[in-house]
């Protein structure tokens, strides 16, 4: 165990990134975490995060726990899943480069955040036999995914939706095609009715723009407020996207390095083996010919 001073830097460490995970949090966002209780215990926290958009776990919501070396951010945090998500194994800790197996590619300057937003780029990648990892069918994934919001921590006593709000943007597309159809039916079904609403609505244009106490500067207001709006939700996605390319190419980066060093470490092993071997035989033939005289 970690001396007192030794934990001191990870403790203010983890204390300033749980007041900023705390401070940025929001439901309609993508992310949160904060250590388990009251706060009494910083090198164990659990997580919340949306499944990465146009993958088969959009409609997923998925909790996970942290748990924290004494000697974080200089080695990275072990990471596990808690909801079924067909991506990675729940209850068993995950082996990517962002984790606990893998410090030798871990930045200090990274944080829980940054860990985070590279397990959502991680979704989306193959297991390819890592420890912790799985790789199910498109179909049930999309499934599970769509019943995660209803899944429920016993420890933190609450279900998923009741963290992160359930995206209600993503629809599927047999949903659309229904709803096309029924505004179609009514369409065809009602002309009469269709056409005296335009009649109305048109009655309703002239008064507005009739009456002298509707200004331009009043009726632009909401369109300014909405292109507002949706100006700010562009800019949040692109800086959230932006965010996660240069997380996935440090980690690549990273993993690069990883191979290189361990390509490396593997010749010298071999070189090793064999001038292990040479003198071996060497030895052998200095014994024989000892025997022999």
């Amino acid at each position: 165990m970690a001396s007192p001073q030794r934990a001191a830097p990870s403790v203010k460490r983890l204390m300033k990134e749980a007041q900023q995970m705390s401070k940025q949090y929001d439901p309609n966002g993508d992310i949160q975490a904060a250590p388990l209780g009251d706060g009494d215990n910083l090198f164990d926290w659990h997580f919340t995060i949306r499944g990465p958009s146009d993958s088969a776990f959009e409609e997923g919501i998925y909790h996970g726990r942290l748990l924290i070396p004494p000697q974080y951010p200089m080695k990275p945090p072990d990471i596990f899943l808690l909801t079924p998500n067909g991506r990675f194994e729940t209850n068993k800790k995950i082996c990517l480069s962002i984790s606990g197996y893998h410090p030798e590619t871990w930045l200090p300057s990274w944080s829980i955040s940054t860990a985070l937003r590279a397990l959502q780029a991680f979704f989306t990648t193959p297991a390819k036999g890592a420890i912790g990892g799985c790789d199910w069918p498109e179909g049930e994934r999309r499934r599970i995914a769509k019943k995660s919001p209803d899944w429920e921590c016993t420890f933190c006593e609450c279900k998923m939706k009741d963290i992160l709000n359930v995206n209600s943007a993503v629809v599927n597309p047999g949903e659309k095609s229904e709803k096309a159809d029924e505004n179609n039916n009514e369409v065809t079904e009602n002309p009469e009715k269709l056409a005296e609403k335009d009649a109305k609505s048109v009655e309703n244009t002239e008064k507005v723009t009739n009456s002298p106490t509707n200004s331009p500067t009043n009726s632009s207001k909401t369109p300014t407020n909405n292109s507002e709006a949706q100006l700010e939700q562009s800019q949040t996605k692109e800086a959230n996207l932006a965010e996660r390319r240069r997380i996935e190419q440090t980690i690549m980066r990273q993993q690069i390095e990883y191979q290189k060093n361990d390509m490396m470490s593997l010749v010298f092993m071999v070189i090793l083996f064999i001038l292990v071997a040479v003198l071996m035989v060497r030895k052998m033939n200095k014994v024989e010919e000892e025997i022999e005289f």
